[in-house]
């Protein structure tokens, strides 16, 4: 008997060892979210809660660590009152309304989320303060989703309260599509309204929308960080002057006018110069006299302008200080040559009114004055150069625009691109053999050569050549090195005139064959000159200004080769040194350049049959060291410096329009229905916030659960806990 209980003690440990070598699994895949499930009844029946969140006259309970799993504020929270507390802790949410609270109190307990639309910008914002990215997206993705011309303000309001920079940008996109519509929205009509009339110093104004707008922009910033505010500069219309160099001043921050303008536009001599810029308690807003300091009437003739939802001064300081912004929006053409545009003035969006002031019956027939804007959304923009470069060499090759070389800040640079007019593109070519700036690039027999020049340690007389289907090319050098010089084409021989020897201006030039590759001498220069511009027609050959150790010269020379003599004639109005040169239907066109003081962006046109100089139509930037080129009848300005930076833009002149333009006008700019969804915006892990769209009545405000939308643009200020 004892035998079979052993047996079966036996038996039964084999048993228990043979289980006891394979592990219990078992898992419910849903019973986190049976869990939490649970939990979430419980603390609405107010049951084992230990935190409670109070807003408007309602409590909402909730588990601490729940709230801190969903969101770091919290988290932060619980942490810093653990230790403080006894019993359930209680913290206030100002400002929010208890159904935004419970819906994400909700989706920390669930996943999920649905809230009408009226309360997804409120969702969006305590999203973004409790620190709830997948929320804050899902609601971004549903406003973007439904945005259309009536509600793309209020969304871009709230994108500056919240300093959400991405949702701030595709909004922009959408406006800048569709800004004709928006400008007759009432939301548009009820924001701040300033009207900008303009007088000019330059007999010629050739600038985008967008240009003017952005200094007038600047000009408000200027004159807000000066103590003016908003409310006085858009209770009467200012009236700024565009100077030479595209800045907007008000009369009366501006010393002096001329008696042309002053008659002109009929200017009041005593609003002139009445304020000094950086006289701090200047009244700009009070120019006309009526020192009230109140807002004028606004597109519907409110006093008031509508605050939309969540504007920046519902903001707390420090998102107030972090969303200091100024910028341009959207503009678009008017009736009777007005110009608007939604801009964005101290974090506050605001309209901008621009016109020109009416000049004086008796002055209306003058056509010496072109007040010209262009679309900006009309056509392309000109492409820019992909480096900022001044002092390059180009040169018309095949109808394109070859740049080569040149420096900004210091750096000299071998690469060279090309730019092709009729696709508006710039394409890198190979490589010069090292860098080279201060030089001249010249078609000679078909082929590019590149002669002389720096390359920021020393001067050079090494040469080389390009036909585009081969690699550069060693050439014959020149005698001795040379930089900011001149040079030419003529007869198939490449002239190379005057330049720099340290800082003295050279007078000695020479003349490059190429069917026997060498360089020889040819008469010198009357006066020696630096930074010279060269140019040829007719046989001739131009040396236009220069300078001589920076002495600037309006002087230009003549050289036929036939005589192989230099001639004085007719002199430039203007000093210029480093200006770019070419000629054009027989005439030759000085442009831009320095006078010894200041970079100039007038243009000087001398005709030899008349033997004079005449202005012309200035350019848009001031620029000096300026590259110039021509291709298809169009004078095309490429880089330089403007005195503050180095340049990649390029300018275009029309001689039959007399006009610098920026805007490829043969191409038609791209126009969109709606901006594209960000990546990052689209598709949230955790779903999107479901929402009713808004309806839309008769009075033209869109609605939802019996609320306008300036309803909802009392949301107060942002959640503190």
């Amino acid at each position: 008997m004892n035998n079979n209980m052993n047996s079966g003690d036996d038996d039964l440990l084999q048993m228990k060892k043979k289980f006891s070598e394979t592990p219990l699994q078992y898992g419910e895949d849903q019973w986190p979210a049976s869990v939490l499930a649970c939990m979430n009844e419980m603390r609405k029946q107010h049951q084992f809660h230990d935190l409670v969140l109070l807003t408007d006259e309602h409590e909402i309970p909730a588990h601490g660590a729940v709230l801190a799993c969903m969101s770091p504020f919290f988290n932060e929270v619980v942490n810093r009152e653990e230790k403080r507390r006894s019993g359930v802790l209680k913290t206030t949410v100002d400002g929010v309304s208890a159904a935004t609270i419970e819906a994400l109190v909700n989706f920390a307990y669930t996943g999920k989320i649905e809230v009408s639309s009226e309360l997804v910008g409120e969702v969006y914002h305590v999203a973004k303060e409790w620190k709830v990215p997948r929320i804050k997206k899902a609601c971004a993705t549903h406003m973007l989703d439904n945005m259309n011309t009536r509600n793309c303000l209020e969304i871009r309001s709230l994108a500056t309260a919240e300093m959400d920079e991405e949702l701030m940008s595709i909004v922009d996109q959408f406006i800048k599509v569709n800004v004709d519509e928006i400008t007759s929205t009432s939301d548009f009509c009820q924001l701040p309204f300033m009207k900008l009339e303009v007088i000019s110093a330059k007999s010629s104004i050739s600038m985008s929308d967008r240009q003017i707008f952005e200094a007038a922009v600047e000009w408000v910033r200027r004159t807000m960080k000066g103590g003016v505010e908003l409310s006085e500069l858009i209770s009467e219309p200012q009236t700024l002057l565009l100077s030479g160099n595209n800045l907007l001043k008000n009369i009366t921050e501006v010393d002096e006018l001329s008696s042309e303008v002053m008659d002109t536009y009929d200017i009041d001599m005593s609003k002139v110069g009445v304020y000094t810029p950086d006289k701090k308690s200047i009244k700009i807003g009070h120019q006309n006299g009526s020192g009230n300091g109140h807002t004028g009437q606004v597109g519907n003739g409110s006093t008031t302008p509508r605050k939309l939802i969540m504007t920046p001064g519902d903001a707390p300081k420090q998102s107030q200080l972090a969303l200091n912004k100024w910028k341009v929006i959207a503009s678009t053409s008017m009736a009777d040559a007005h110009y608007v545009a939604l801009t964005v003035l101290d974090n506050q969006l605001a309209t901008l009114v621009l016109y020109e002031k009416r000049i004086k019956p008796k002055n209306k027939h003058r056509p010496s004055r072109s007040f010209s804007i262009e679309k900006d959304a009309l056509h392309p923009p000109l492409s820019s150069m992909n480096l900022p470069r001044s002092a390059v060499g180009i040169a018309e090759y095949k109808g394109r625009l070859i740049v080569a070389g040149g420096y900004n800040q210091g750096k000299f640079h071998s690469t060279v691109e090309a730019f092709d007019p009729t696709t508006n593109k710039w394409q890198f070519l190979g490589r010069m053999s090292g860098p080279r700036g201060r030089f001249q690039l010249c078609q000679v027999n078909g082929v590019l050569l590149a002669a002389g020049g720096s390359d920021g340690n020393c001067e050079l007389k090494s040469c080389e050549t390009y036909d585009t289907l081969t690699k550069w090319a060693r050439a014959p050098e020149m005698p001795v090195p040379r930089t900011c010089y001149g040079a030419t084409v003529v007869n198939d021989k490449m002239y190379v005139i005057g330049g720099a020897s340290g800082s003295q201006g050279m007078k000695n030039c020479l003349q490059y064959d190429p069917s026997v590759s060498t360089w020889s001498s040819i008469s010198p220069l009357n006066e020696g000159r630096a930074q010279v511009g060269v140019c040829s027609t007719k046989g001739r050959i131009y040396a236009v200004g220069g300078s001589d150790a920076w002495n600037c010269y309006n002087s230009v020379e003549v050289y036929h080769p036939d005589e192989d003599l230099w001639k004085y004639v007719a002199p430039m109005k203007t000093c210029r040194r480093g200006a770019g040169t070419c000629t054009l239907e027989g005439k030759v066109y000085a442009v831009g350049g320095s006078d010894g003081q200041t970079v100039l962006d007038t243009v000087e046109c001398y005709d030899p049959e008349r033997e004079e100089w005449a202005p012309v139509a200035s350019m848009a930037t001031p620029r000096v060291n300026v590259g110039v080129g021509v291709v298809d009848g169009k004078i095309y300005a490429v880089g330089g410096f403007s005195g503050k930076e180095f340049l990649n833009s390029v300018e275009l002149y029309d001689p039959l329009q007399n006009r610098w333009y920026q805007f490829a006008r043969h191409l038609r700019a791209p126009v969109t229905a709606s901006p594209p969804l960000s990546p990052v915006l689209s598709s949230p892990q955790n779903g999107a916030a479901k929402a009713m769209v808004p309806k839309k009545h008769s009075n033209g405000k869109s609605t939802t659960n019996g609320k306008s939308a300036t309803d909802n643009a009392e949301t107060p200020s942002l959640p503190v806990a």
